[in-house]
């Protein structure tokens, strides 16, 4: 799981230096995988694994990144290239083209190249979990409509959702199956297996944190 992939801020951020991947990281991750003989695989893939449809190649892995930042294009995109490795990005519809954020441009370009999967991370980034405590309708408002706006600009299905800020119960689940999604994540980390719910699947965060002051 990835959210920048940029170089650190100067400012102090606090605990949202966590979003944080550094470029040199981000690269080093990639080289060891490919050196390790891992297959980067998109979402989709693994779920028609799962259902028997498709072989996956050996050593089998998934990148994926939040939010929809523009440095998953000017940086990690021309990476993703350099080792021909596959990610699944997952956009709050409502930042598209917004300061900082992806433009249509960009995220067609990437989803052009068979790299990149595109997925939903809602309209706003609300906390599901506790929109539904008061608005169901809402909720299920943000699932339904960030999938149709996605799909309706990119002409494309789009079968995976990021729960925001890892918020979900099973009410939530159940929205997100009647939607039509084949699947979420969210931000539990752990492995997934055979047997792990395709709507509850779990991430490594990948991050780069500042140095640690030495103080005398």
């Amino acid at each position: 799981m990835f959210h920048h992939i940029a170089p650190l801020p100067k400012s102090n951020l606090g605990n949202y230096i966590s979003l944080w991947t550094t470029p040199r990281t981000f690269e080093s991750r990639l080289k060891y995988l490919k050196k390790h003989n891992y297959h980067t695989i998109s979402l989709t893939e693994l779920y028609l694994w799962k259902r028997h449809k498709i072989k996956l190649p050996p050593n089998p892995i998934v990148l994926t990144a939040d939010d929809g930042y523009g440095d998953i294009y000017t940086v990690a995109f021309p990476l993703l290239k350099k080792y021909h490795a596959k990610m699944t990005i997952f956009l709050t519809t409502a930042y598209i083209g917004a300061r900082g954020h992806l433009s249509w441009p960009e995220i067609w370009t990437m989803k052009e190249s068979n790299l990149v999967e595109v997925g939903s991370h809602t309209i706003t980034h609300p906390n599901l979990a506790m929109l539904y405590s008061y608005s169901p309708k809402r909720c299920w408002e943000e699932i339904i409509n960030s999938k149709l706006y996605l799909e309706q600009n990119l002409h494309t299905k789009i079968n995976f959702l990021s729960y925001p800020y890892g918020k979900y119960n099973k009410a939530i689940e159940k929205m997100v199956k009647k939607a039509g999604y084949l699947g979420a994540v969210s931000t539990e980390a752990g492995n997934n297996h055979p047997y792990t719910d395709e709507f509850s699947l779990r991430r490594w965060r990948v991050r780069s944190l500042p140095p640690k002051r030495i103080t005398f």
